[in-house]
């Protein structure tokens, strides 16, 4: 099997920040730096949604049953419960952004 890769014009190259050997270009200075993805959503545990959102346990059982906050997500066998970090994350942002009249 013959296969055969065409060379990327100047233009693209560039873009990708890819040298003519195919290895990345190292950055010199933060501004110049590649993105990198986001990070791996996490699963949190009750006492650690509790530790992050202040709040008695029946309170917070009783936000998610009004639709006020996020609904945990079963784990496995259904036994056990966790919330998205993000969720989370963006509840508290919600609520501080609505405190500060819409500014975060």
């Amino acid at each position: 099997m013959l296969t055969t890769t065409l060379p990327l014009p100047a233009a693209v190259r560039a873009a990708v920040n890819v040298h003519a050997d195919a290895r990345p270009k190292k950055q010199d200075s933060v501004l110049g730096a590649v993105a990198t993805p986001p990070p791996p959503s996490r699963l949190l545990r009750l006492p650690e949604v509790l530790a992050r959102v202040p709040v008695s346990k029946p309170s917070l059982y009783r936000a998610i049953r009004r639709g006020e906050f996020p609904a945990p997500v079963k784990l496995f066998s259904g036994r056990g419960s966790a919330w998205s970090e993000a969720e989370v994350t963006a509840y508290i942002e919600a609520r501080l952004a609505a405190r500060n009249g819409g500014r975060a």
